[in-house]
């Protein structure tokens, strides 16, 4: 059941989250829009975007910027979970992987090197994903020496969403 949890709370939980933004949020020139349109669900989401924007507007940094960063958190768990919560040398290359092709991405952007528009909100959002990955990973260790029933993916996961509903009150 642990495993789970973990799967559930750090890897499947911030996809969801990233999709449920996408699809309710974005605008349907994105590579999900033609995923629903295959399974001819286009129709429904749309009217579903509309009552759901009215519902609960965001503010467009979590439209835009947290997807990202919420993919990221995932990538980074789901490397963490392969690699059995070993965190040492190796395991650290392979888990920041995905922070450094964030980064990266964002400045080919700038650059105009792919599609799409270099943010610094985004850079930040991944900075702050990358440092909570990492202070949830110590909190995990050191849960797990002692035997701790407290989840370092839910604290990952409350602290961000304490941060958006900050976020969203301040810059909102």
């Amino acid at each position: 059941m642990k495993k789970f949890n973990e799967i559930a709370l750090g890897i499947i939980a911030p996809l969801f989250i990233a999709v449920l933004i996408y699809l309710f949020y974005r605008n349907s020139n994105l590579v999900i829009f033609k995923c629903v349109d295959l399974l001819n669900l286009l129709p429904q989401i749309k009217i579903l975007q509309t009552e759901i924007q009215n519902l609960l507007p965001l503010p467009s940094w979590a439209i835009y910027s947290l997807p990202g960063a919420l993919w990221l958190l995932s990538s980074m768990n789901l490397l963490l979970w392969l690699w059995e919560f070993n965190i040492n040398f190796k395991s650290i290359t392979w888990i920041i992987t995905p922070f450094i092709f964030a980064i990266l991405l964002e400045f080919l952007q700038y650059l105009h090197f792919t599609d799409g528009r270099f943010d610094w909100i985004d850079l930040l959002f991944y900075s702050i994903t990358a440092l909570l990955f990492f202070v949830g990973s110590i909190v995990k260790r050191k849960e797990e020496s002692s035997e701790r029933s407290m989840h370092w993916q839910a604290l990952t996961l409350c602290t961000m969403m304490i941060l958006i509903v900050y976020g969203a009150d301040k810059m909102g």
